[in-house]
C-alpha cells in the first residue's frame, strides 16, 4: 500500500535532511585543526510512529570538541562568537524541504509504476 511505502521512506528522508544540515553547518564551522568539522555527526532515533534525525557534535574526551564548539558558537570573554551552527541550520531549512520532498515523490513514483 502507498501508506506503507511512504512510512518506509520516512527514515531515509529524515536522515537525508539531517545530512544536508550537517553539510551546511560544516561549511560554516571554524577550521583550526579540522577536529570540529570531523566531529559533526548525524544520528537518528526510530520510534513506532516517528523518527528523529539530529546533527550533533560527537563527544571527544581527548580534544573536548563539544566545549570548543560552544565557545566558537557563543564566544567567551576573550573571544568573539563565530556563529556557524545556527546559521547552518537556517541555511539548510529550504534545502531540507526539497530533499525530503524529492524522497517522498520518488516513493510515490515507484508506487505508481
Amino acid at each position: 500500500a502507498i501508506q506503507t511505502q511512504l512510512k518506509n521512506t520516512l527514515p531515509q528522508a529524515a536522515i537525508a535532511g539531517a545530512e544536508v544540515m550537517k553539510q551546511e553547518i560544516s561549511s560554516r564551522a571554524p577550521e583550526h585543526t579540522g577536529q570540529l568539522k570531523a566531529s559533526l555527526i548525524t544520528q537518528s532515533t526510530h520510534r513506532k510512529a516517528s523518527i528523529i534525525a539530529t546533527v550533533e557534535i560527537a563527544h571527544s574526551a581527548q580534544e573536548d570538541t563539544e566545549h570548543y564548539a560552544i565557545f566558537q558558537e557563543f564566544g567567551t570573554s576573550k573571544m568573539p562568537a563565530r556563529f556557524f551552527f545556527r546559521p547552518g541550520i537556517e541555511a539548510a531549512k529550504p534545502k531540507i524541504k526539497t530533499v525530503m520532498a524529492q524522497a517522498f515523490l520518488a516513493a510515490l513514483a515507484n508506487h505508481v509504476d
